[in-house]
């Protein structure tokens, strides 16, 4: 699932959104100031390392990598992000799992990242029954859930004010070359 992002006329001010109209060129430009502005969003939100201080897997650089070119439509500019775990960030959900009976959640910095499968020697934890975490020695490695609920990132997407003074930086400096 991509999220999608469009740029409309009441996303800039009133005259900006007039010339906007009448200028494919314009809107181009300001679609590739809203590319910009999600990407260094993104970049930024990749210099913060993980909580449990693993090997960093990069996820916000592969967001920002994944950010569409701008097309230009009737409507506005659409640029979408094409990662396929972006939008739970952006919205929130539950995660179940798909090839497995249960979700292995690392605990460990040396599992963050990696799958269980990489480990060989990784045994069950039991408890009441049933598998609640494996473990590789006396170090929980991860624990085992049927399901997740990711929260919404309030911080998934850049603040809708930084977005319009990118947009709007960018097509004034494209009129002023113009000469409008």
């Amino acid at each position: 699932m991509s999220v999608h992002l469009t740029l409309k006329a009441d996303s800039v001010t009133p005259d900006l959104a007039r010339l906007a109209s009448r200028s494919p060129a314009l809107k181009k430009v300001m679609g590739v100031a809203m590319r910009n502005a999600l990407i260094s969003h993104f970049r930024f939100k990749n210099a913060t390392p993980n909580r449990l201080g693993g090997t960093r897997t990069n996820f916000w650089l592969a967001v920002a990598n994944s950010c569409s070119a701008p097309v230009v439509n009737g409507s506005g500019v659409l640029v979408r992000i094409n990662h396929p775990h972006a939008a739970i960030h952006v919205y929130g959900g539950h995660v179940t799992p798909k090839k497995a009976n249960m979700l292995a959640i690392p605990v460990a910095a040396e599992a963050h990242g990696k799958s269980p499968r990489v480990f060989s020697d990784l045994r069950p934890v039991w408890s009441g029954g049933r598998p609640v975490g494996l473990a590789l020695g006396e170090k929980m490695y991860y624990v085992l859930k049927k399901g997740v609920r990711i929260p919404r990132d309030p911080q998934a997407l850049p603040q809708e004010d930084q977005v319009r003074q990118a947009v709007t930086r960018a097509a004034r400096i494209f009129l002023r070359r113009q000469g409008s």
